[in-house]
């Protein structure tokens, strides 16, 4: 799946529905947790969060929602670590404070980051809030969007298909050490379908395993 490849599809890729691109999710597999900050209930069974509704508190300096809802997005089954950590022990006081400091920033610096501090945050969910806090990463001379890159956007990335020789490895236990290569690779791409990078990780996400 080279950028030739990518061309047949770019209409498709400038159409997705970035800010409309949600999740059903059942309160059930989230047992045990404090619900009362969730808006747009069923009810009180189930709730849809979109990626406009997660943005929107994070402009709203709403971090504590904000980072609950970013892991129920991105995990409506149910979060499971390898820690046993339970949910609400995940979004602790410190992992507030330190994203309510980042949203404080212009921009991000990747080095500087806590990524390995907060324990049973791996770096899937932690690019999901870099993705969703917003704030460029510094690569280079170059200021760059952050986007989500967790095992199934790897498996896309590294698969036969998309034949690109820099992320052929690409797997869960790499996925920090690859960061800024994919953000820019994705940018230079998305540049030149002139669209968003996050139009490009959206239609990866949706389409790349069936194309």
């Amino acid at each position: 799946m080279e950028t030739n490849y990518l061309n047949n599809f770019e209409v498709l890729i400038k159409n997705m529905p970035v800010d409309e691109h949600g999740e059903h999710i059942k309160l059930k597999n989230w047992e045990g947790n404090d619900f009362d900050f969730l808006e747009n209930k069923v009810e009180k069974s189930e709730i849809f969060i979109t990626r406009k509704q997660i943005k929107e508190h994070v402009k709203k300096n709403e971090i504590t929602k904000f980072l609950y809802k970013t892991m129920m997005w991105g995990y409506p089954n149910g979060y499971i670590n390898v820690n046993k950590i339970e949910f609400r022990k995940l979004i602790s006081q410190e992992l507030i404070k330190y994203f309510e400091e980042l949203n404080d920033s212009e921009e991000l610096k990747f080095e500087e980051l806590k990524i390995r501090q907060f324990k049973g945050i791996g770096f899937s969910t932690f690019s999901k809030f870099l993705y969703f806090l917003g704030k460029p990463i510094k690569f280079g001379d170059k200021l760059l969007k952050p986007l989500i890159l967790d095992t199934q956007i790897a498996q896309r990335l590294s698969s036969s298909n998309f034949k690109n020789d820099k992320f052929e490895n690409l797997n869960y236990d790499n996925l920090s050490k690859n960061y800024l290569e994919y953000l820019k690779y994705m940018d230079d791409k998305a540049t030149e379908l002139e669209t968003e990078p996050e139009n490009l990780e959206l239609f990866l996400f949706i389409f790349g395993k069936i194309l």
